[in-house]
């Protein structure tokens, strides 16, 4: 992008944590800024719903999000309260919960589509800032 020229982001006069998270996505210009899509702007640490509507905001853009994205936390949070629930991220990965084989008193993540339990501190801790949508569980999926 040398030699061309760009408009730094520091000219929208965005929030300083906008700003913060921006550049922390290593975006230093409108014109990367321009280029990036929703679900690119989310995967950097700190930026989540409100900044995401500042940014498409002061672009002028509409956020086109029909669904509800959860953050991991408040969808561990919601199987916890109904196990039947299955959620998707824009990885392709599902999640929903089911009682534990070894212990029929504790509950486990569990992957309806691959058959395969989740690690819980896989999905947590290493990647926090996934965004999930609720998915129907349908005839193709195994029931919980």
């Amino acid at each position: 992008m040398k030699g061309t020229n760009m408009t730094p982001i520091e000219e929208l006069k965005f929030s300083l944590r906008t700003y913060n998270c921006l550049r922390r996505g290593r975006i230093r210009y409108v014109e990367e800024l321009e280029g990036k899509t929703v679900d690119e702007l989310l995967t950097i640490r700190g930026l989540g719903d409100n900044t995401l509507k500042e940014i498409m905001s002061v672009l002028g853009r509409d956020q086109l999000q029909q669904e509800k994205r959860y953050k991991t936390w408040e969808v561990l949070k919601m199987l916890n309260g109904n196990p039947s629930r299955v959620f998707v991220n824009n990885f392709g990965e599902c999640m929903t919960l089911r009682r534990s084989e070894s212990d029929k008193n504790r509950f486990e993540l569990y992957n309806p589509i691959s058959k395969q339990k989740v690690d819980i501190g896989y999905v947590y801790f290493d990647n926090r800032q996934y965004q999930w949508e609720e998915i129907e569980a349908s005839d193709s999926l195994p029931a919980v």
